[in-house]
């Protein structure tokens, strides 16, 4: 279960200076981790990689005295469009805020800016319990009023592990790249290494909220890190990456999780796991053990085939809004279990015992709306297609004598788990119903091995009669 997080104080920037001093104020005369904050982010990867997506939003990981000098600077010289401080269970502390030149008002000129705070003696992902903070609507209040001084934070505990951010800034100490935030005042941040930025892209690249971009900008670092081998016969697998880098990454995925869920919560279960899990003896990989399944009662056996057909529902129908009929999206995974996802013997099981597989004893639709909201589609503007006169003209004649074809032969590729959507058209001859010809499309998804990140699609038109092929009555 996701802590929900808490807004400690919005619109506000006197309030959330006032909080930060009051959890700093035994140590002020503390030396600071480093000099300058550091600048994390698509921002960060604009100044390694010139030709990186444009951007205006700025991720900063910063101690707390750096985080007061950045709020004042902005109060000095610019307009917050708005400010908030926010405390994420288990995830850690943030200010998150827009602001403008005063002077200028149009949204062009608009910096956006997420600062991650820091502290080598205060846990700030642990926050002492107390009546008032445990009340949810805390940052709704409409006065912005509290009781500030019963917000306070746990000491950090040495003997476990650091927070990731902290792990940053050490990281970071050494390095002397550096960069203007956009201030009258110069100040200078640190701009992080292509390998934290590789790190931090990879530490919430499973969750589906820009997940285009995400994947786009992962790849991209990977190329100029040459982590990627560009071998065409070899599989992309997880970089080799430094040992220290790793443990971050590793850090950086728990604190991300604690902030936004786990991503595969969402997939239905028997009982308090998947039991897929329990079927597999390297948990880092994907493939069942046939031994183990065979093991397992009937009934479990049939709950993990249904556990993956409704979670291939959610994932390819109801969560992408393709379809809103969970029964028919059911129907419709389990007809690609039985096909062209799966193969080998958990196929063949499916198979033989699909009359005790068709009931969806589930509610998806609720599954589905609950993610849709949390992680909510971007919706494209459907444009009519209208053909020219000319084309129209052609088409509606040969309308009457066009048929979908509905059956196709199964693809079969050397041994990779394929998904293949066919559809294909046969328009005959309106004067000889011995003449036709066929158009056939067949998109193709390949899944890689189970150290491959990404997927290969393909895709292919073929009209027959031609010269190379013939149709087969």
């Amino acid at each position: 279960m996701v802590a929900k997080p808490r807004i400690l104080a919005r619109d506000n920037a006197k309030t959330i200076l006032t909080i930060l001093k009051k959890i700093i104020e035994n140590d002020e005369d503390s030396t600071s981790i480093i000099d300058y904050p550091v600048l994390i982010g698509s921002c960060a990867a604009k100044w390694h990689i010139p030709s990186f997506r444009d951007i205006n939003d700025w991720d900063l990981i910063a101690t707390i005295s750096q985080s007061i000098s950045i709020i004042n600077e902005i109060k000095t010289s610019k307009t917050f469009k708005y400010i908030k401080l926010v405390y994420y269970p288990g995830g850690g502390l943030k200010i998150i805020g827009e602001f403008i030149d005063r002077y200028i008002s149009k949204d062009e000129s608009s910096i956006i800016f997420d600062i991650e705070l820091v502290s080598d003696k205060f846990n700030l992902k642990k926050m002492k319990s107390n009546e008032v903070l445990d009340y949810d609507e805390i940052g709704n209040n409409d006065d912005g009023y509290f009781e500030i001084d019963k917000i306070d934070f746990e000491r950090i505990d040495y003997t476990q592990p650091k927070a990731s951010g902290l792990m940053i800034l050490e990281l970071c100490c050494n390095v002397e790249d550096k960069i203007l935030f956009p201030l009258p005042s110069n100040f200078l941040c640190i701009v992080a290494p292509l390998k934290i930025l590789e790190a931090l892209k990879t530490s919430h690249i499973c969750w589906p909220t820009d997940f285009h971009k995400n994947i786009a900008d992962l790849h991209l670092l990977r190329d100029i890190l040459n982590y990627k081998d560009m071998s065409i016969i070899r599989p992309l697998c997880n970089p080799q990456r430094d040992e220290l880098i790793e443990f971050l990454l590793k850090t950086r995925i728990k604190e991300t999780e604690n902030i936004r869920g786990i991503p595969d919560v969402f997939f239905v279960k028997y009982g308090d796991h998947p039991i897929y899990e329990s079927l597999k003896e390297d948990k880092s990989k994907a493939w069942m053990k046939k031994s183990l399944f065979e093991k397992i009662d009937y009934q479990t056996k049939l709950n993990c085939v249904k556990e993956e057909a409704m979670a291939i529902a959610l994932e390819r129908y109801l969560i992408p809004m393709t379809s809103n009929n969970q029964e028919t999206s059911y129907n419709m995974a389990l007809v690609k279990i039985c096909t062209t996802l799966t193969k080998g013997w958990f196929r063949q099981f499916a198979v033989d015992n699909y009359p005790q597989l068709l009931k969806l004893d589930k509610d998806l639709l609720s599954i589905a709306n609950d993610i849709i909201s949390k992680y909510p589609l971007k919706q494209k503007k459907k444009l009519a297609l209208v053909p020219d006169p000319e084309t129209q003209a052609i088409f509606n004649g040969i309308f009457p004598y066009t048929k979908d074809i509905s059956s196709f032969d199964e693809i079969e590729v050397n041994n990779k788990i394929c998904n293949v959507e066919r559809s294909g058209i046969k328009i005959t001859s309106p004067v000889n119903d011995n003449v036709s010809i066929t158009a056939i499309i067949t998109t193709m998804c390949k899944f890689g091995t189970e150290c491959t990140k990404s997927t290969d699609w393909t895709a292919s038109v073929v009209i027959l009669p031609s010269e190379d092929l013939e149709a087969k009555s």
